[in-house]
């Protein structure tokens, strides 16, 4: 029998690759066994049976050294009932201790016998030092039995430092130690197996790559010598595509094995040709080239496709971040601005009004806007009223008044809810240039309101969709305008009824010289009709009726003046009381010191009275603050009869705070300036938030740079 055998390149390939299979299962087989005898044996001990053990018996110790302190304090200071301490050892003893231990059960069967007996001995110690301080607890369960010496005297003795209770707790955290050190010293040799273990299995490692080398030597050798001229060609291609170069003209295809390989290879180069021109674009940034991988299977391209896609989509997120980082500093950069706007002093509402809306529109980069308050002059007749607008262009806005629940304005104040339309009606709004006027793509109404109590409207339009953050910004920046108007409203309403209050006083003071005039000229009239009657009595009988009459007038007259003075007297005490009830008020000589205050700037500072009169302002101030500019500039301007409004920084007793004033300067009978009367409020707690929100920002700040 004649059998022809050839031995074909694909059986040599498949006994080389037999031989490198055969080492690479080996090896294999060698690690995993070493790994998992190591994850069996010494690992899962490790952290199913000593770790958490470990960590139960110092969380156990650490209990034991809580009950020692806290039954110290049971005992020597915590006399009072249900104190926090008290409670705290009481819940250890019914609830932290007994769970720690029954945590500790299943683990201490797997502990050796030896361990688990001295564990036993600490679980009774624990029961008995429980027992102690149950016993303890329950002697001394009232205020009265601290007063005790016959109560206290032994449990004293017992909790001193050689006290049962004490020399008890010690015994304890000794024997925990113990056990502790025990478990952490299994955890370190355990540890060391494992390392030896891993080492032996470097030491197989490397063997079996030395093997694997030798074998592949081996078999290259054989090959070579076998296919050294048909795989020339192939070889050279391998070598440079080995250096990163592909070769420009594809290999010569055979019909035999070297043949195929050479059309694999061949497939090879050119998918990756493709592949490297994708990852360039890639790089370049375009993450909408077309590539197909060669397979499903091939990693390389399915890699570079799921890459494209992570890198698109960080670059996206990338671009988002940036995106909010610049609308939060916008936002950040547009309340520190407008901050500024509103700490700047306004008596009159309609310039107030025109430059905190001409400012917004412009920060928005809007095109039109109108501001509104609510006008309750009139307690019975409350209505909407435009107090300033900006680029308006429809006639309809010439008329101020607008009524609740009337309009997209009116609605808005009725619902206290911001109004944003994009669909907006042809003839509603305008805009106006030189070149025509077009209605607006977007309409933004917000009420400006605090605690649900609705101060103003702001209306914005422009030719662009105002973004979320922007109506966010806004409807933050509406409770700081509403807070402005509230305050303003209140300066203007304070002054007008301090101006009332000091005309009231002058002309009482006009009426009291002409009713004493008219008392002088009365007794004139009445000596003079006396000594006319003494006189003339019999011969001006009807005379003297008269003058009885004329006397009798004046009195009467005298009388209704009397009566008017104490009525406008009663009123002004009135304002006075209702200034006095809602603001801080505090009188100063023009150097400064203070002459007197109400009971409501007592109130605010939480100083009395008699350590504030006779004290200069300044020394309620910062040096650096007493001795700037500003300070100096405020008091020559008081000086001078000028009414100023500052927010100013005090320290009451070591308290911060923040007061926002409004001095007035008061004339003397010769019209000189001889006082000063301050209006305060507390804004403290507005300061300090404002202070937060600037950290905040900074941080924010610093963080993208």
């Amino acid at each position: 029998m004649n059998l022809n055998l050839r031995f074909t390149i694909s059986w040599k390939l498949i006994i080389g690759f037999g031989i490198l299979l055969l080492i690479t299962i080996i090896t294999n087989f060698l690690i995993y066994k070493t790994l998992n005898d190591n994850l069996n044996q010494n690992l899962g001990v490790i952290t199913e049976v000593y770790t958490p053990s470990s960590a139960h018996l110092n969380d156990l110790f650490w209990l034991v050294t809580q009950t020692k302190i806290l039954i110290k304090n049971w005992v020597y200071i915590e006399r009072k009932d249900d104190t926090p301490d008290k409670n705290r050892l009481q819940e250890l003893h019914s609830r932290q201790i007994p769970e720690t231990e029954a945590a500790l059960e299943p683990l201490v069967e797997k502990w050796d016998e030896k361990e688990q007996e001295q564990y036993r001995d600490v679980v009774e110690s624990i029961d008995s030092l429980v027992q102690m301080h149950q016993e303890i607890m329950g002697e001394l369960n009232s205020f009265e039995k601290y007063e005790d010496m016959m109560v206290t005297f032994p449990i004293y003795i017992k909790t001193e430092e050689d006290g049962d209770v004490m020399v008890l707790t010690k015994r304890i955290k000794d024997k925990l130690e113990h056990l502790i050190n025990h478990q952490e010293k299994i955890i370190d040799e355990t540890n060391k197996t494992m390392r030896n273990s891993f080492t032996s299995l470097q030491r197989l490692i490397l063997i079996m790559a030395l093997l694997m080398i030798i074998s592949v030597l081996l078999i290259g050798y054989i090959t070579r010598q076998a296919l050294v001229n048909p795989i020339n060609s192939i070889k050279k291609v391998i070598q440079d595509m080995g250096k990163g170069v592909l070769p420009r003209k594809e290999i010569k295809v055979s019909t035999d094995e070297i043949g195929e390989m050479s059309e694999a290879l061949n497939l090879l180069v050119n998918g990756l040709k493709k592949t490297s021109e994708f990852s360039l674009k890639i790089g370049e940034g375009d993450f909408k080239s077309s590539f197909q991988p060669l397979s499903k299977y091939d990693v390389l391209g399915n890699s570079l496709i799921l890459m494209r896609q992570n890198l698109k989509k960080a670059a996206e997120d990338e671009a988002n971040r940036k995106q909010e980082d610049s609308q939060r500093s916008w936002a950040a950069q547009g309340l520190a601005k407008f901050g500024e706007i509103l700490r700047v002093k306004a008596d009159d509402m309609e310039e107030f009004s025109f430059r905190l809306i001409s400012n917004l529109v412009k920060y928005l980069d809007a095109n039109v806007g109108g501001f509104y308050i609510i006008n309750d002059d009139n307690p019975e007749d409350v209505y909407v009223e435009l107090m300033a607008c900006y680029a308006y262009g429809r006639q309809k806005y010439l008329k101020k008044r607008i009524d609740f629940g009337v309009n997209i304005i009116g609605q808005c104040v009725q619902e206290k809810e911001t109004i944003f339309l994009t669909d907006i009606p042809l003839e509603y709004i305008k805009i106006t240039s030189g070149l025509g006027a077009d209605t607006p793509r977007s309409l933004l109404i917000v009420p400006l309101k605090i605690n649900e109590i609705v101060f103003g409207v702001v209306e914005v339009g422009s030719f662009n969709v105002f973004k979320k953050y922007q109506i966010e910004f806004i409807e933050k920046l509406g409770e700081s305008i509403a807070s402005t108007i509230s305050t303003v409203k209140i300066n203007i309403s304070t002054a007008k009824l301090l101006a009332e209050s000091q005309e009231k006083s002058e002309r009482l003071a006009q009426q009291d010289e002409i009713v004493r005039q008219n008392i002088e000229e009365m007794q004139a009239a009445h000596d003079e009709m006396r000594q006319q009657i003494k006189e003339e009595r019999q011969k001006n009988a009807k005379l003297s009726q008269k003058y009885k009459e004329k006397i009798q007038g004046i009195e009467i007259k005298l009388k209704k003046q009397q009566d008017k003075l104490t009525k406008q007297e009663i009123s002004l005490r009135g304002n006075l009381d209702a200034i006095n009830n809602t603001l801080g008020a505090i009188e100063y000589n023009m150097q400064g010191e203070v002459l007197a205050i109400n009971e409501r700037f007592t109130e605010i500072s939480g100083l009395e009275i008699d350590s504030i009169l006779n004290r200069q302002q300044t020394q309620f101030m910062l040096k650096e603050r007493s001795r700037s500019e500003q300070f100096k500039n405020l008091w020559n301007d008081l000086n001078k009869g000028v009414s100023r409004m500052i927010e100013n920084q005090y320290f009451f007793d070591g308290k911060e705070m923040w007061l926002k004033e409004t001095y007035t300067p008061v004339k003397d009978e010769d019209s000189n300036f001889y006082r000063v009367i301050t209006l305060v409020s507390d804004i403290t707690e507005k300061k300090l938030q404002e202070e937060e929100e600037n950290k905040e920002n900074n941080a924010n700040s610093s963080k993208k740079s």
